[in-house]
């Protein structure tokens, strides 16, 4: 997927962010990184400017994440979080990546659905059922 960008993101530290084609934000973290708060903040200010204004879902491709510290989730997890997305697909592949998603989906409270998933596909077609 990150080979495929559009002519229009934004690099992050972190991640490379996009709107595609039918409205659905995507966060393609790169590399295997560790993120903390400075990165989560940095994240979420590209998400909030490539929504274009409007309450959106996004897939979150979490593979290549190493790490997020506690206060990136807590940032991330915040009741504001729905002001600027309304679903959340993370994609998962391997053992540390559902460890991952499903330790910050158990340990946070997030106020929009979110769900793991092993297929792009399948996250994506789950997405569009909240395209506004």
């Amino acid at each position: 997927m990150i080979d495929n960008l559009p002519e229009e993101f934004i690099e992050t530290q972190t991640a490379k962010i996009w709107l595609d084609d039918e409205g659905i934000i995507n966060l393609v973290s790169k590399g295997k990184q560790q993120e903390g708060l400075k990165n989560s903040q940095e994240n979420w200010e590209a998400v909030n400017r490539i929504r274009q204004g409007k309450v959106r879902p996004i897939f979150v491709d979490i593979r290549n994440v190493k790490f997020i510290d506690q206060e990136g989730r807590k940032f991330y997890a915040r009741e504001e979080g729905k002001d600027l997305v309304n679903a959340v697909a993370f994609m998962v592949d391997s053992p540390l990546s559902r460890i991952i998603g499903s330790l910050f989906i158990g340990l946070n409270r997030l106020p929009v659905p979110v769900r793991l998933f092993a297929s792009e596909e399948q996250a994506l077609a789950w997405l569009r059922e909240f395209i506004e």
